[in-house]
């Protein structure tokens, strides 16, 4: 058992043991990914349960899965995981060999189990450094690979072909888009969530992603501009920009998100802003393994880990600023940047600015 495995393992044990369970039962794919160090247990995208479920115990790990599924899981899947598996006919329902009373914890999917979900997630806050040095080539890969896709744009594109060249920089680095947005000059204004059109994109655009490798999720926001800035937008992102860094900077191990939360939406009205601008979209909040673990509000109890990843995301009216950091007692680290993009310091952080072109 690798090291990585065996504090994932310890903590999940530790789990059971406070709350008087002999067992639990993972079936979502980011616990999977979690608890595997890596392994891809999906063929949709985004599912909500996986294609295979693992059962902790004492005695051991147990790997569920479907004979469609098991060779591919065995063979490129699980080297970060010493399993026992049980392959099932495909036309079997899995969730009817797994453990199930009063003893038996899951991530919330199986019936007749305790949900405990809210604790897994908990257990993989804090990242192992094997995930940190996996996490960092991530983030530097999805700058690079958004990079890339802007420098080849023209402002006679469309929004499809801007997602389409960034997908491409992106899986061509080993890493799925699993939320491409795309605003061109006419809409970029209007929607804070752009699913890509065949828009134009004219003088100014916005890509946001959300990359996935080895389980991970590095999201990210960028701005490219194909005419002068005007000195509104180029005024918006500044102030935004000391909008993020309020926090950014907050995210320090201990606090409770919402304080956090609450000194970021204060800045708002600080820096230019309508006092209320942050009620137009969330803010963003913890990630990892979930583009987001929670949204963050004013009133959760949850506090920040040390090793924790967050990825916050304020925004204007046709301005957004987006990076995923890792929570540290000296400071937050910045994990997607890509050291070609132009770029400023902003409250001793360097922050993208617009690229123009």
């Amino acid at each position: 058992m690798n090291p990585e495995h065996a504090e994932k393992r310890r903590r999940l044990l530790d789990l059971l043991k406070v709350e008087g369970l002999d067992g639990l039962v993972l079936r979502r794919p980011a616990n999977l990914s979690w608890y595997s160090g890596g392994g891809r247990f999906h063929i949709i995208a985004t599912p909500d349960v996986a294609v295979a479920d693992i059962v902790v115990t004492p005695a051991g790990d147990q790997l569920v899965t479907t004979v469609n599924e098991a060779p591919r899981l065995k063979a490129e899947e699980l080297s970060g995981l010493s399993a026992e598996l049980l392959v099932l006919p495909w036309t079997e329902d899995r969730i009817e060999a797994l453990p199930t009373g009063t003893a038996v914890g899951s991530d919330g999917t199986v019936p007749g189990t305790r949900d405990v979900s809210k604790l897994v997630e908990q257990a993989r806050q804090a990242l192992t450094p094997p995930e940190i040095d996996r996490y960092r080539s991530l983030g530097q890969d999805a700058a690079a690979a958004v990079t890339e896709a802007c420098t080849a744009l023209l402002p006679t594109h469309t929004e499809h072909d801007a997602a389409a060249a960034t997908a491409a920089a992106l899986l061509k680095r080993s890493i799925d888009p699993i939320v491409l947005l795309v605003a061109g000059e006419s809409r970029l204004p209007h929607y804070r969530h752009p699913l890509p059109t065949g828009s134009v994109l004219g003088a100014v655009a916005m890509i946001v992603v959300c990359a996935r490798r080895h389980g991970l999720i590095a999201s990210l926001t960028r701005l490219v501009g194909f005419a002068p800035l005007s000195p509104e937008l180029r005024s918006s992102h500044a102030r935004l920009l000391q909008v993020e860094a309020v926090f950014n900077a907050g995210t320090r191990p201990g606090r409770l998100i919402s304080e956090v939360f609450r000194d970021g939406i204060d800045a708002y009205g600080v820096h230019g802003f309508p006092p209320d601008e942050w009620q137009r979209h969330h803010q963003g909040g913890p990630t990892g393994y979930e583009p987001r673990d929670l949204i963050a509000d004013s009133v959760t109890t949850v506090r920040v880990q040390a090793n924790q990843a967050y990825a916050w995301n304020p925004s204007g009216i046709g301005v957004k600023s987006e990076d995923t950091i890792l929570a540290h007692d000296d400071g937050p680290e910045v994990l997607t940047l890509d050291p070609s993009w132009p770029s400023t310091i902003v409250a001793g952080m360097r922050r993208p600015l617009i690229l123009e072109r």
